[in-house]
């Protein structure tokens, strides 16, 4: 599979992605090489979201796992930046 622009798109625009990102900008070079890491059974730090499903902390690792079906473990009940405010 090869990983570009158009890919990550179309998996971020599904319904059933149930985490909606916190940045506008993702890193393609940083998404293929957390792929090639997960590949090779590589664990990662798990995501962080809100209560209200909001990606505070792992928009790439996040991504990587849907391309790759990988489960990654959740942080839930993040303060959001604006809560902190």
């Amino acid at each position: 599979m090869e990983i570009n622009r158009d890919l990550i798109l179309s998996i971020l625009e599904k319904k059933e992605n149930i985490f909606r990102p916190n940045q506008a900008k993702v890193s393609l070079p940083i998404i293929t090489r957390i792929c090639k890491k997960m590949k090779h059974k590589i664990r990662f730090r798990p995501i962080h979201v809100s209560d209200d499903n909001l990606i505070i902390d792992g928009h790439h690792r996040y991504i990587s796992s849907i391309l790759l079906g990988i489960d990654i473990g959740i942080v839930s009940n993040i303060i959001t930046p604006l809560q902190v405010i």
